[in-house]
């Protein structure tokens, strides 16, 4: 039931054409500070707010570290535990590992 509604939470991040203002260029340019901001909190701070701090941080439109968020994890390049947790925005999340290019 998990990773069905994870699937379900990530889905709309899968393809950048659905949120405008971002592009590949854009989620090249941050996914490595961003990762390094999800590990290094990893199950301390609830992703929700997570992402607001990542959005100012970054100089972004507010929800677009939530969109980066869930593309990275929809395509595979980051990894959380999809089967034991469902993800809560209100919750903090672990990130596993990420794809380091």
């Amino acid at each position: 039931m998990n990773l069905v509604k994870n699937v379900e939470w990530m889905y709309d991040g899968k393809f950048l054409e659905s949120r405008q203002g971002l592009d590949k260029e854009v989620i090249d340019h941050i996914s490595d500070a961003f990762l390094h901001l999800l590990t290094k909190v990893n199950g301390q701070i609830p992703i929700q707010k997570l992402c607001q701090q990542a959005d100012k941080q970054f100089g972004l439109e507010e929800g677009s570290c939530m969109f980066i968020l869930k593309h990275q994890l929809a395509n595979k390049h980051w990894h959380t535990d999809m089967m034991n947790q469902q993800i809560r925005i209100s919750k903090p999340l672990i990130i596993t590992g990420g794809i380091k290019k």
